[in-house]
């Protein structure tokens, strides 16, 4: 019996964790970047971080990334697009005038729009969580990063199961040293936790990328710009005009808005169900540490947070 040599490889550079599978199951792969975003800079009733996540299969990721990077490079060329920059003109739009700034925003939302990405999102308010959780719960929970970074994951699996996807998806999240380690250590707790549709679904672990290199990362950052200007009130803001350029952009009816109040303890701890997620999640949790939840040693504890290793 003789295997047909394959004429051509199909793989982005960006994507080698697509190396092991065969082309029609490579190219057909939903990927999902997710970029966060947060803004500190105006007064503490109005700071929110937010995740926003753009979901499309492989290959049409691949031809946007080659449009992408060929929009960055026409003049006036970016070597790379934040949001941040271009609302300021600094930066990469150092020396742009409105007019150029602008133009090419527009330039950079056609070829988003020629994608026709699901996006969902997550919305935290820095305030209310640092009231509810900020003094009760020790690090990596206490760390507003670790919550919406769990909720996006969840939600990302339901809107791919909602697409009527069976296979698993792969995520990334741009490149974040400090405080993503921690949360990911948690990723196979809260998957083992979910419904066997679900983990199915759910990737074994999340990647982490620089959005310098994954373009497709630079796409969710402007997203989630635009659900956290949202946010303002009356959501009125200078540009609020680009959404007129992303209509091809599905939103998902599970973006969410996350709640930080604490739970006053109603929940029947006697249901099985309640019994069997629990009794799941301690095992897992003694899986990825170790040891028994709750951690009793500064070295247990340590190793939660991310430090001295697991």
């Amino acid at each position: 019996m003789s295997c047909r040599k394959s004429q051509s490889v199909w793989l982005p550079p960006w994507a080698p964790f697509l190396s092991g599978l065969p082309e029609h199951r490579r190219r057909k792969r939903i990927l999902v970047p997710i970029q966060g975003y947060v803004d500190e800079s105006g007064s503490v009733e109005t700071d929110r971080f937010v995740f926003s996540a753009l979901i499309a299969e492989a290959e049409d990721w691949a031809r946007f990334s080659d449009e992408w990077d060929a929009c960055l490079k026409a003049p006036p060329s970016i070597r790379y697009f934040k949001m941040d920059h271009a609302a300021g003109r600094d930066g990469e739009f150092y020396g742009f005038s409105d007019v150029e700034r602008d133009a090419k925003l527009r330039s950079l939302c056609a070829v988003l729009n020629r994608l026709k990405p699901t996006e969902v999102s997550a919305d935290a308010d820095m305030r209310q969580f640092a009231i509810a959780w900020g003094s009760m719960a020790g690090k990596p929970l206490s760390h507003y990063y670790f919550f919406p970074f769990q909720v996006i994951n969840l939600a990302v699996a339901h809107v791919v199961g909602d697409m009527g996807s069976t296979q698993p998806y792969e995520i990334f999240f741009d490149e974040q040293k400090m405080f993503g380690p921690s949360a990911k250590q948690w990723y196979p707790i809260i998957r083992a936790m979910q419904a066997k549709p679900v983990q199915d679904l759910m990737p074994i672990e999340p990647f982490f990328r620089s959005d310098l290199d994954i373009l497709p990362l630079q796409a969710a950052d402007l997203l989630a710009w635009l659900v956290r200007k949202r946010s303002t009130p009356h959501g009125e803001f200078e540009f609020s005009w680009i959404d007129e350029y992303l209509h091809g952009v599905k939103r998902s009816r599970l973006s969410q808005k996350i709640g930080w109040e604490l739970s006053d303890g109603s929940f029947d701890r006697s249901d099985p169900e309640y019994i069997s997620g629990m009794s799941v999640g301690l095992e897992a949790f003694r899986e990825v540490f170790g040891f028994d939840w709750p951690p009793k040693t500064k070295i247990e504890r340590r190793k939660i947070r991310g430090k001295g290793g697991v």
